[in-house]
Protein backbone atom coordinates (compact mmCIF):
# COMPACT_ATOMS: atom_id res chain seq x y z
CA UNK A 1 0.00 0.00 0.00
CA UNK A 2 1.17 3.77 -0.48
CA UNK A 3 0.44 6.01 1.98
CA UNK A 4 -0.27 9.74 1.79
CA UNK A 5 0.63 11.13 5.33
CA UNK A 6 0.06 14.60 6.75
CA UNK A 7 -0.27 16.25 9.83
CA UNK A 8 -4.38 15.98 9.71
CA UNK A 9 -4.74 12.35 8.40
CA UNK A 10 -3.44 9.56 6.61
CA UNK A 11 -4.59 7.82 3.43
CA UNK A 12 -3.74 4.72 2.43
CA UNK A 13 -4.23 3.40 -1.16
CA UNK A 14 -3.01 0.54 -3.68
CA UNK A 15 0.17 1.93 -6.23
CA UNK A 16 -1.94 1.83 -8.86
CA UNK A 17 -5.28 4.30 -9.32
CA UNK A 18 -8.43 3.77 -11.93
CA UNK A 19 -9.11 6.97 -13.39
CA UNK A 20 -11.26 8.71 -15.48
CA UNK A 21 -13.06 6.43 -18.30
CA UNK A 22 -15.01 9.71 -19.44
CA UNK A 23 -12.34 12.77 -19.58
CA UNK A 24 -9.23 13.94 -21.46
CA UNK A 25 -11.19 13.61 -25.09
CA UNK A 26 -11.33 9.67 -25.10
CA UNK A 27 -14.10 8.07 -26.57
CA UNK A 28 -15.10 6.09 -22.98
CA UNK A 29 -17.02 2.60 -23.37
CA UNK A 30 -20.15 1.81 -22.43
CA UNK A 31 -21.91 1.91 -18.81
CA UNK A 32 -22.02 -1.14 -17.87
CA UNK A 33 -18.05 -1.85 -19.39
CA UNK A 34 -16.77 0.58 -17.19
CA UNK A 35 -18.26 -0.35 -14.29
CA UNK A 36 -17.32 -3.78 -15.26
CA UNK A 37 -13.62 -2.58 -15.40
CA UNK A 38 -14.00 -1.38 -12.22
CA UNK A 39 -14.62 -3.77 -10.49
CA UNK A 40 -12.60 -6.37 -12.02
CA UNK A 41 -9.73 -3.39 -11.20
CA UNK A 42 -10.82 -3.60 -7.12
CA UNK A 43 -11.09 -7.40 -7.44
CA UNK A 44 -7.05 -7.02 -8.67
CA UNK A 45 -6.17 -4.94 -5.74
CA UNK A 46 -6.63 -1.35 -6.60
CA UNK A 47 -8.41 1.06 -3.94
CA UNK A 48 -7.49 4.40 -5.83
CA UNK A 49 -10.27 5.85 -7.94
CA UNK A 50 -10.19 9.08 -9.07
CA UNK A 51 -12.40 11.21 -10.81
CA UNK A 52 -13.49 14.51 -11.18
CA UNK A 53 -16.82 16.58 -12.34
CA UNK A 54 -15.21 17.95 -15.29
CA UNK A 55 -14.91 14.82 -16.76
CA UNK A 56 -17.85 14.06 -18.80
CA UNK A 57 -18.71 16.87 -17.69
CA UNK A 58 -20.88 14.94 -15.03
CA UNK A 59 -20.76 11.28 -16.29
CA UNK A 60 -18.22 10.28 -14.76
CA UNK A 61 -18.46 10.69 -11.41
CA UNK A 62 -21.94 8.53 -11.93
CA UNK A 63 -20.68 5.97 -13.37
CA UNK A 64 -18.03 5.96 -10.25
CA UNK A 65 -20.12 6.20 -7.98
CA UNK A 66 -22.83 3.30 -8.96
CA UNK A 67 -19.57 1.20 -9.63
CA UNK A 68 -17.77 1.18 -6.11
CA UNK A 69 -20.97 1.33 -4.69
CA UNK A 70 -20.56 -2.26 -2.60
CA UNK A 71 -16.68 -1.20 -1.55
CA UNK A 72 -17.30 2.42 -1.31
CA UNK A 73 -15.75 2.36 2.73
CA UNK A 74 -12.68 -0.18 0.92
CA UNK A 75 -11.48 2.35 -1.00
CA UNK A 76 -9.99 6.03 -1.83
CA UNK A 77 -12.17 7.85 -3.54
CA UNK A 78 -10.65 11.31 -5.51
CA UNK A 79 -12.49 14.02 -7.36
CA UNK A 80 -11.81 17.54 -8.52
CA UNK A 81 -13.74 20.30 -8.80
CA UNK A 82 -13.40 22.89 -11.90
CA UNK A 83 -12.52 26.51 -10.83
CA UNK A 84 -14.19 27.49 -14.34
CA UNK A 85 -18.00 26.96 -14.67
CA UNK A 86 -18.84 24.06 -16.26
CA UNK A 87 -22.31 23.45 -18.37
CA UNK A 88 -25.16 24.15 -16.42
CA UNK A 89 -23.35 25.62 -13.55
CA UNK A 90 -24.66 29.08 -13.99
CA UNK A 91 -24.24 29.77 -10.50
CA UNK A 92 -23.94 33.56 -9.14
CA UNK A 93 -21.36 32.90 -6.78
CA UNK A 94 -19.07 31.68 -9.51
CA UNK A 95 -16.86 28.55 -8.32
CA UNK A 96 -13.65 30.58 -6.77
CA UNK A 97 -16.13 31.38 -3.20
CA UNK A 98 -16.94 29.66 -0.60
CA UNK A 99 -20.50 29.26 -1.00
CA UNK A 100 -19.25 27.43 -4.84
CA UNK A 101 -16.75 24.88 -3.78
CA UNK A 102 -19.51 23.69 -1.36
CA UNK A 103 -22.13 23.83 -3.58
CA UNK A 104 -19.48 21.80 -6.06
CA UNK A 105 -18.39 19.23 -3.65
CA UNK A 106 -22.01 18.67 -2.75
CA UNK A 107 -23.36 18.15 -6.54
CA UNK A 108 -20.09 15.63 -6.63
CA UNK A 109 -21.35 14.05 -3.45
CA UNK A 110 -24.75 13.63 -4.87
CA UNK A 111 -23.32 12.16 -8.10
CA UNK A 112 -20.97 9.60 -6.18
CA UNK A 113 -23.23 8.07 -4.01
CA UNK A 114 -21.27 8.66 -1.20
CA UNK A 115 -21.18 11.56 1.96
CA UNK A 116 -17.52 12.11 2.15
CA UNK A 117 -14.84 11.89 -0.18
CA UNK A 118 -11.45 11.07 0.68
CA UNK A 119 -9.19 13.76 -1.67
CA UNK A 120 -10.83 16.66 -2.80
CA UNK A 121 -8.51 18.58 -5.91
CA UNK A 122 -8.96 21.91 -7.45
CA UNK A 123 -8.82 20.95 -10.87
CA UNK A 124 -6.37 23.65 -12.32
CA UNK A 125 -5.32 26.43 -10.27
CA UNK A 126 -5.28 29.88 -12.74
CA UNK A 127 -2.78 32.38 -11.43
CA UNK A 128 -5.34 34.49 -10.09
CA UNK A 129 -6.71 31.95 -7.77
CA UNK A 130 -6.69 33.13 -4.01
CA UNK A 131 -5.14 29.75 -2.82
CA UNK A 132 -4.86 31.21 0.85
CA UNK A 133 -8.61 31.16 0.75
CA UNK A 134 -9.23 28.48 -1.39
CA UNK A 135 -7.26 26.58 1.27
CA UNK A 136 -9.09 27.57 4.10
CA UNK A 137 -12.29 26.67 2.79
CA UNK A 138 -10.80 22.87 2.37
CA UNK A 139 -9.47 23.13 5.64
CA UNK A 140 -13.54 23.69 6.72
CA UNK A 141 -14.65 21.14 4.90
CA UNK A 142 -12.23 18.53 6.33
CA UNK A 143 -13.37 19.62 9.64
CA UNK A 144 -16.37 18.68 8.51
CA UNK A 145 -16.02 15.59 7.15
CA UNK A 146 -17.36 16.26 4.08
CA UNK A 147 -13.73 15.49 2.61
CA UNK A 148 -10.38 13.74 4.33
CA UNK A 149 -7.93 15.86 2.57
CA UNK A 150 -7.46 17.81 -0.17
CA UNK A 151 -5.08 18.62 -3.34
CA UNK A 152 -4.04 20.79 -6.43
CA UNK A 153 -3.99 19.72 -9.52
CA UNK A 154 -0.78 21.24 -12.22
CA UNK A 155 -0.04 23.91 -9.28
CA UNK A 156 3.02 26.34 -9.36
CA UNK A 157 5.47 26.01 -6.73
CA UNK A 158 4.48 29.60 -5.14
CA UNK A 159 1.20 28.41 -5.23
CA UNK A 160 1.86 24.47 -3.33
CA UNK A 161 3.94 26.84 -0.50
CA UNK A 162 1.39 29.26 -0.40
CA UNK A 163 -2.17 26.60 0.18
CA UNK A 164 0.65 24.52 2.23
CA UNK A 165 0.89 27.14 4.98
CA UNK A 166 -2.88 27.35 5.22
CA UNK A 167 -4.41 23.85 5.05
CA UNK A 168 -1.66 20.72 4.51
CA UNK A 169 -2.08 19.62 1.17
CA UNK A 170 -2.51 15.87 1.23
CA UNK A 171 -1.00 15.52 -2.93
CA UNK A 172 -0.68 17.55 -5.87
CA UNK A 173 -1.86 15.96 -9.36
CA UNK A 174 0.82 17.37 -12.00
CA UNK A 175 1.38 15.86 -15.66
CA UNK A 176 4.42 14.58 -15.52
CA UNK A 177 6.14 12.25 -18.38
CA UNK A 178 9.08 11.99 -20.89
CA UNK A 179 7.76 14.97 -22.58
CA UNK A 180 6.68 17.42 -19.27
CA UNK A 181 9.18 17.00 -16.96
CA UNK A 182 8.77 20.97 -15.32
CA UNK A 183 7.72 19.58 -11.78
CA UNK A 184 11.37 18.33 -11.34
CA UNK A 185 12.29 21.84 -11.36
CA UNK A 186 10.44 23.12 -8.47
CA UNK A 187 7.19 21.44 -7.90
CA UNK A 188 8.50 18.23 -6.37
CA UNK A 189 11.19 19.95 -4.73
CA UNK A 190 8.74 22.25 -3.22
CA UNK A 191 6.86 18.82 -2.10
CA UNK A 192 10.06 17.25 -1.00
CA UNK A 193 11.13 20.44 1.81
CA UNK A 194 7.41 20.61 3.06
CA UNK A 195 7.99 17.01 3.99
CA UNK A 196 5.64 15.29 1.74
CA UNK A 197 6.26 12.18 1.00
CA UNK A 198 6.61 12.24 -2.85
CA UNK A 199 4.22 9.09 -3.48
CA UNK A 200 1.76 12.13 -3.22
CA UNK A 201 2.44 13.29 -6.06
CA UNK A 202 0.18 11.50 -8.52
CA UNK A 203 1.34 11.47 -11.70
CA UNK A 204 -1.60 12.19 -14.69
CA UNK A 205 -0.67 11.41 -18.57
CA UNK A 206 2.32 9.68 -17.42
CA UNK A 207 2.50 8.11 -21.27
CA UNK A 208 2.44 11.57 -22.24
CA UNK A 209 -0.64 11.47 -23.48
CA UNK A 210 -1.41 10.18 -26.39
CA UNK A 211 2.11 10.03 -27.85
CA UNK A 212 3.18 6.68 -26.48
CA UNK A 213 -0.35 5.23 -26.01
CA UNK A 214 -2.32 2.97 -27.82
CA UNK A 215 -5.29 4.86 -29.49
Amino acid sequence: MQSFTQNVHRIETSPDRCGGKAGGGARPPAEEESIRLIHRAFELGCTFYDTAEAYGPYVNEEIIGKAVAAFRRDIVLATKFSPFLLSGQDWPEGKLSRAGVRRALEESLRRLGTDYVDLYYQHRVPESCPVEEVAAWMGELIDEGLIRGWGLSQPTEAQVRRAHAVTPLTAIQSEYSMMERMVEKDVIPAYQTLLCILSSILIAFCLGRKAFSAG
